[in-house]
């Protein structure tokens, strides 16, 4: 790290992008997922920076869903099955309250089955919440010294409450 008041970091990782500042690049890029040239702004304090790195991760996010929905029959194998478009819907919801809620992004994955996962692991415990093809969202969130919540119910009548709010920012 450089020792002026320029904050420029030599490499930032994150689960999803690897972001490198454009100077910094040199040789082959082969290795690195994505190279992202920091906005000048952002580069000038860690705070920005920051802010930098979550909304690469939102634009993460946002991509995989989009990406998802153009999946075909036997994308990882000949039994699987793309994601239901409802249940892409609801992930995306969610996740855009999640947003809206200045909660932490969360990783994502796909299964072969379809079914789409957020998920949350830190020193504070984990969460991993599902969006299934028969409409259901389930999850479970556990921290420690905490009672875990799980819950397994048809999205369109699903609430984010308070409960469930206050332990997944809680695990940022």
């Amino acid at each position: 790290m450089e020792t002026s008041s320029t904050y420029k970091p030599d490499v930032v990782q994150t689960e999803t992008l690897v972001l490198v500042p454009a100077d910094r690049v040199t040789g082959s890029a082969t290795t690195v997922l994505e190279v992202v040239e920091f906005v000048d702004s952002a580069t000038k304090n860690p705070f920005d920076a920051h802010h930098q790195i979550e909304t690469s991760k939102w634009l993460s996010i946002e991509h995989n869903m989009a990406r998802w929905r153009k999946l075909s029959p036997g994308w990882d194998g000949a039994s699987a099955v793309p994601p239901e478009t409802s249940s892409l819907d609801a992930m995306k919801d969610f996740v855009s309250k999640l947003r809206q809620l200045d909660i932490a992004p969360p990783s994502t994955m796909i299964s072969a089955d379809g079914e789409l996962t957020i998920h949350w692991d830190s020193n504070a415990g984990y969460a991993h919440i599902s969006f299934l093809s028969d409409g259901h969202i389930i999850g479970i969130v556990r921290r420690k010294g905490q009672r875990s919540i799980e819950f397994d119910e048809p999205y369109d009548s699903y609430q984010l409450d308070s409960h469930l709010y206050s332990s997944l920012k809680a695990l940022a």
